[in-house]
């Protein structure tokens, strides 16, 4: 899908609408603001509910009858503090509700690709820099997906070796969670992980190999059953292997009968011990 100049536009009138909400420091309290640049007026309403919820609206303003900004699909990212992020997709109105953003400054970001997947904010340079030089595990990024069912939280080894730890919430069926990110050799890396049905938050650590932290990356947060006999087996067997977590390796034990015969082949090496 190539973007039109017309939603390119607004997408700029839209950060920049934000980028003026920011630097009046909202979040710091319950309010109701509103910043305008050109044509599109962006309304915020911050409520005073325990974990706050950020409600966003974005309309024309105009003089004469102009077709509406179309804005839909795009993600916005409220990052609080140095590495905590919230997400939320505007929808056909143009608006979108945000729960858990915590009382403090606010910066926004906005990003904007087609697709099913959630695209996932880039962790603050500084930030990133100072976790890199900490002696413990640090963390680069946590982040909550449009829906709440997904907590993303991205850490960096003292080794270098950068891992995602995935929260899912409680769900009746599998879940199949898909996480594309930008390796450091400007290659695209593909990482599945299995959630058997749970009535509480379970999670998983992956191993993210050559990970470029400047890199674009998202997370499909359900890939329909069907698509995973699509997968081609060495990246399929590339995931059995980035699984750090023995609750992730046993599920997928679990899967080993739905997958084709090349899939469960190379991912029943991978959980045997690796490739000789």
């Amino acid at each position: 899908m190539r973007m039109t100049g017309d939603r390119a536009r607004s997408l700029t009138l839209l950060r920049d609408a934000l980028q003026l909400l920011q630097s009046r420091d909202i979040g710091a309290k319950p309010t109701e603001d509103r910043a305008r640049s050109g044509t599109l007026e962006v309304r915020a309403t911050v409520s005073a509910e325990p974990g706050g919820t950020l409600r966003l609206g974005c309309a024309v303003v105009t003089l004469g009858a102009v077709p509406p900004h179309d804005l839909a699909g795009a993600t916005i990212g409220v990052r609080i503090g140095p590495s905590r992020f919230c997400l939320g997709v505007l929808d056909r109105t143009n608006a979108c509700e945000i729960p858990g953003v915590l009382a403090g400054g606010w910066w926004f970001t906005v990003d904007d690709r087609p697709g099913t997947a959630v695209p996932l904010p880039l962790p603050d340079p500084e930030h990133s820099f100072a976790a890199d030089h900490d002696a413990s595990e640090g963390e680069l990024l946590r982040a909550v997906t449009p829906g709440r069912r997904t907590l993303l939280v991205l850490r960096r080894t003292a080794a270098g070796e950068h891992r995602l730890e995935i929260g899912s919430g409680a769900a009746a069926d599998w879940r199949i969670v898909a996480v594309r990110y930008s390796r450091t050799d400007r290659h695209e890396a593909v990482r599945i992980v299995p959630f058997p049905p749970s009535p509480i938050l379970s999670s998983a650590i992956l191993r993210l190999d050559d990970f470029d932290v400047r890199g674009a990356w998202e997370v499909q947060e359900d890939l329909p059953p069907e698509d995973l006999a699509r997968v081609p087996p060495r990246q399929l067997a590339d995931s059995v292997a980035a699984a750090l977590s023995s609750g992730t390796r046993r599920a997928w034990s679990r899967l080993l009968p739905r997958l084709s015969e090349e899939q469960r082949h190379e991912a029943e090496r991978e959980l045997e011990g690796g490739r000789p």
